[in-house]
């Protein structure tokens, strides 16, 4: 009896030792909602998805992302960002807002036009507004990414301005303009309050997997729901090389190997 205890002991000892040491997931959401308003994003996920997160400002602002709440905006500092929206696939119905069953993003990351922490003091940027001048989101990686996307609020300035660019081991290897992924995906429509869910980019359309994708930011817009895969978990389906070539002409590279 002594024995079989003992042999079940070091199963159970073994199996937990196996689950500690197991891998992460392969794939991975983050979708901002467990933070304050304000909350001013870099190293938060770092631990919990190896996923961390940077801005170079081009509009004068601070360099800094920040959490947009689009169903609290109680200074109407940015009532473009705000649910339910005008339009674009996440207004489900193709209704105007309000009369559709929109999907609903709460937070969302945007580049941030100020800084204000008033007091008292708690590190909280108090008026979240998107920076009118743009700039440049990082969101970096700590192991090759098979597969990306995310979804983007209020894209209503030129669309061809602003683009998707990938990288492995600090190289740029591929890029692709947002205004041309609705030639991908014919549900996406651009415009004032807007809401799109973005299609996948894979490593079949990179040339190979990546660490770090930029998003090139020309006005004021906000994103969410970064979604990854690596390799070994299953990966959707690539877009069209072909239709890609539309909008990312004389932004795709290979990395030459």
């Amino acid at each position: 009896m002594r024995s079989t205890s003992h042999s079940w002991l070091v199963t159970a000892l073994v199996l937990g030792l196996v689950c500690v040491l197991a891998p992460s997931a392969s794939a991975g959401l983050i979708d901002f909602n467990s933070l304050p308003r304000g909350t001013v994003i870099d190293t938060e996920y770092q631990v919990s998805d190896g996923v961390t997160f940077s801005a170079v400002n081009t509009g004068g602002g601070p360099h800094k992302l920040t959490l947009f709440d689009t169903n609290y905006d109680p200074s109407n500092r940015d009532p473009d960002l705000r649910y339910p929206w005008n339009g674009g696939n996440l207004n489900r119905d193709g209704l105007p807002a309000g009369q559709s069953q929109d999907v609903d993003l709460e937070k969302i990351l945007i580049i941030a036009e100020n800084g204000y922490d008033f007091c008292p003091a708690d590190g909280l940027i108090d008026q979240p507004d998107d920076e009118a001048g743009g700039g440049i989101i990082t969101i970096a990686f700590d192991r090759d990414i098979a597969a990306f996307r995310l979804a983007e609020v209020d894209h209503d300035e030129c669309t061809s301005h602003s683009h998707l660019k990938f990288y492995d081991d600090g190289s740029f290897i591929y890029g692709i303009s947002i205004g041309s992924l609705s030639a991908l995906d014919p549900t996406i429509a651009f415009g004032n309050r807007y809401a799109n869910q973005l299609p996948w980019i894979t490593s079949a359309d990179t040339g190979g997997n990546f660490d770090e994708v930029r998003i090139v930011v020309a006005g004021s817009r906000g994103y969410d729901n970064i979604e990854w895969r690596e390799t070994g978990s299953p990966i959707p389906e690539p877009a069209s090389t072909a239709l890609l070539a539309l909008g990312g002409l004389g932004l795709a590279r290979r990395k030459r190997r």
